[in-house]
């Protein structure tokens, strides 16, 4: 007789599985036991004999067992499908175990379920590992969202792996794009055209600035990247690549850190400006007065005065200069606490510097019965880097103390070489005397500012203990220390150390001319204090110069537009209009010659920050005041007319007009680049003549209607095509328009006058352009 086919079935099953080693349990359709292999024993603990007739369930699941896994299981059984699932059981002697189950039916011939097969494996390990993964996964997690700043990786195919809650809010505007698996171009383009980046005027400069964006990421660099959003953020960006390409990215919002550094930056211009308003009124009227005290002790005017008058004169010259030189300290120690110092870094010849201060203080040294003396070795290279003007003040500040402090006796100036390289050299500047000394209980609080030794020292001595201060300070500035060694009733030795560069001696070109040569020249000198004008005047009057006065800006430009002159005195501060704006007038004049007359700043606030923003608005060259006759004429000499020919021909004829002084550029055109135009598009003047003209009635249009969107985008095209043609003082001018159309609030009558200025610059440009194509043949 045949035995039923599911019941070979089963045995022949049962007897493959006898020796595997791998789990099998054989169970019928109520999923209890029929037959298990040794593996299943070993697997579970449980002997065979022990659990035949039972279901799994019944002595293997563990706490935290999932039910809905055996919810399936149980499913499974119930309609006589298969199962595969890994749950958590327990194995006979108590601990846990985490069990694979690969559970199939087995049929008879009509496909009637009759039993099951359960092959299972112990993959505790693997669950362990996978656990281990998924905690370390949740904690990494925790954190990202546990960040301040913004976190992202891209992978190596720019899709979006992770970003914390932090990004998203980041980008309000584009937060519902930042998903699992969004391309990080197409988050970029879409947050273009939604606004959330700066505004762009055209589709062609948003596709230039997304293919900066696109290339900052693929390529990023170590340094940070900061952009504003659509509502006012400052949002700095880092990025990063990894090994296998992945880009990793932090956002942080940098609103209160960038608000702070502008408030800084208006309180730093603030200190600055009220420094050289300060200065400006403190020594202009000291200025008046040592300026007359020179004209009055001029020997002309001198040699007619009583003595004692003469003598009056000296006191008031005398104690004039003493005032100067204490003002020039506080407002010297004021720059530096409000962080206005700023350093040169120039080669000078230290040997000469040395030489000359000692010169200079001989004779004060000799009213105190003084000697004074210079100590430098003879082999030092004596061309350093540096700022000679602040060295040159310290060493003077030290040569000063030793000749108040010091009488019948000697003051050494000494220069030494402490080490040396071949690019730099540490040199210790010393200057000794054997004066009245200092107690060591006073020495330790001496560089502090307003200190003095002894309360009686400035009855008996004068100063304001400033200098000493001034020293240290200036010394920090340098990376360069200060220091004394002094013994009471002996003498103190006082030094600096800092460390310069080396420098090469420039050559120098063969002058002929000297001051002495200086020949008479045209000035126009424009000052709006009257007493100052005035003397100043007549300083110049009596070197024999011609001198037209003009009390503020506005005067300035008129002079200029109506004569000639060899080169213009500039005071900046002035009522009406300053010597800056006064300064950009004239560079927009139209006659060549007087446009392009030298400007000489007189300040009394020669900063760097400030030089350089005078040299922006055009300016020539600057003279410090209270004015100096040798200096000026130093000045004057680089400027003055060559004898026996037309005071102004020293002129280029081609010397182009600066645009304003907010453009910040003074050339006109770039020749070489119109003239490369011109070659394959010689009709280019016509066609950008009958565009510019277009554009500048448009401008006008625009503004007396409000529509300040197109006038931006007018000025956007032409700014373009003026800097096609190499029109840099228009592109520069139609810029700043641009600009200033960025502020809702912006006066239309201050638009107004640039639109002004712009049609006047076209017109110089066209006729100069014309001229370098004349000039070159073209058409």
């Amino acid at each position: 007789m045949t035995e039923p086919k599911g019941k070979i079935t089963t045995e022949l099953l049962a007897l493959v599985a006898k020796h595997s080693s791998t789990a099998v349990i054989i169970l019928d359709r109520q999923d209890r036991i029929l037959w298990a292999n040794d593996a299943y024993e070993k697997l579970t603990g449980w002997p065979v004999h022990e659990i035949t007739g039972k279901a799994p369930y019944e002595f293997l699941n563990a706490e935290g067992t999932d039910p809905e896994a055996i919810k399936r299981l149980a499913n499974a059984v119930r309609d006589g499908t298969a199962a595969y699932e890994t749950i958590r059981n327990k194995h006979r002697d108590g601990h846990a175990f985490w069990m694979r189950i690969e559970k199939e039916p087995v049929t008879d011939e009509t496909g009637f379920v009759t039993h099951f097969i359960s092959i299972e494996r112990d993959v505790t390990d693997v669950m362990e590992q996978r656990n281990a993964l998924a905690h370390s996964e949740r904690i990494l997690k925790d954190a990202i969202e546990a960040l301040a700043d913004g976190f992202v990786i891209y992978d190596a195919d720019d899709r979006l792996v992770v970003c914390n809650e932090r990004y998203r809010e980041i980008y309000q505007t584009s937060a519902d794009l930042m998903v699992e698996g969004a391309y990080f171009p197409d988050i970029i383009r879409e947050g273009v055209r939604r606004g959330q980046y700066q505004d762009f005027t055209d589709e062609a400069e948003a596709e230039e600035w997304i293919k900066e964006r696109l290339d900052r990421h693929n390529n990023p660099s170590n340094e940070p990247v900061e952009y504003e959003t659509d509502d006012g953020r400052w949002i700095q960006i880092r990025e990063c690549k990894t090994d296998n390409g992945e880009i990793v990215g932090i956002r942080t919002d940098v609103t209160q850190l960038k608000q702070a550094q502008l408030d800084a930056e208006a309180s730093s211009k603030a200190k600055s400006d009220f420094l050289a308003h300060m200065s400006h009124e403190l020594r202009s009227p000291l200025n008046a007065i040592l300026g007359y005290a020179e004209l009055t002790l001029n020997p002309e005017i001198a040699g007619s005065l009583p003595a004692e008058a003469r003598h009056y004169v000296e006191t008031i010259q005398k104690s004039g200069q003493h005032l100067m030189g204490l003002i020039g300290d506080i407002l010297d120690l004021s720059k530096i606490e409000a962080g206005q110092l700023s350093l040169e870094r120039v080669p000078f010849d230290l040997r000469h510097m040395m030489e000359e201060l000692v010169s200079m203080m001989t004779l004060p040294a000799r009213e105190n019965n003084n000697r004074l003396e210079l100590e430098m070795p003879d082999d030092l290279n004596y061309w350093i880097t540096g700022d000679p003007v602040r060295v040159r003040q310290i060493v003077m500040n030290y040569i000063s103390n030793a000749v108040k402090f010091t009488r019948d006796g000697l003051i050494r100036v000494c220069l030494k070489c402490i080490e040396e390289s071949r690019k730099e050299v540490l040199l210790r500047f010393s200057v000794i005397d054997n004066g009245i000394g200092i107690p060591p209980e006073k020495q330790a609080q001496l560089f502090d500012a307003f200190i003095q030794a002894d309360g009686s020292t400035t009855r008996e001595y004068g100063g304001t203990g400033l200098g000493l201060a001034i020293n240290r300070k200036l010394a920090e500035a340098m990376s360069g220390t200060v220091g004394l060694d002094s013994r009471e009733h002996e003498g103190s030795s006082f030094h600096f150390e800092a460390r310069f560069r080396k420098a090469r001696q420039p050559v120098r070109k063969a002058d002929g001319k000297g001051l002495a040569n200086l020949p008479s020249m045209r000035l126009l000198l424009v000052e709006d204090i009257e007493i100052n004008r005035e003397m100043a005047k007549r300083m110049l009057e009596h070197q024999g110069h011609v001198i037209t006065p003009a009390g503020n800006g506005l005067e300035a430009v008129q002079a200029v537009r109506e004569n000639d002159f060899d080169a213009v005195l500039m005071d900046i501060h002035m009522p009406m209009m300053d010597g800056i704006e006064a300064t950009n007038r004239i560079r927009m004049l139209d006659d060549p010659a007087r446009r392009a007359v030298p400007i000489i700043a007189l300040t009394a606030d020669i900063a760097a920050s400030n030089l350089e923003e005078y040299l922006k608005a055009g300016m020539n060259d600057c003279c410090s005041k209270p004015v100096d006759l040798k200096n000026l004429s130093q000045v004057l000499q680089k400027y003055a007319p060559v004898p026996g020919m037309a005071a102004t021909t020293f002129i280029k004829a081609d010397i182009p007009p600066p645009k304003p002084a907010s453009a910040g550029n003074p050339n006109l055109l770039d020749r070489s680049r119109l003239l490369e135009v011109l070659r394959h598009i010689p009709d280019c003047l016509a066609l950008f003549e009958s565009q510019s003209e277009k554009n500048i009635s448009a401008f006008k249009l625009d503004l007396a209607n409000f529509e300040m969107g197109k006038l931006r985008a007018h000025a956007h095209a032409l700014k373009g095509s003026s800097l096609n043609l190499g029109f840099k003082a228009m592109s520069g001018c139609c810029a700043e328009i641009e600009t200033m159309l960025k502020d809702e609030n912006q006066s239309a009558a201050v638009l107004e006058e640039r639109i002004r200025e712009l049609e006047t610059l076209a017109q110089a440009t066209l006729a100069a352009a014309r001229k370098t194509a004349d000039e070159n043949h073209n058409p």
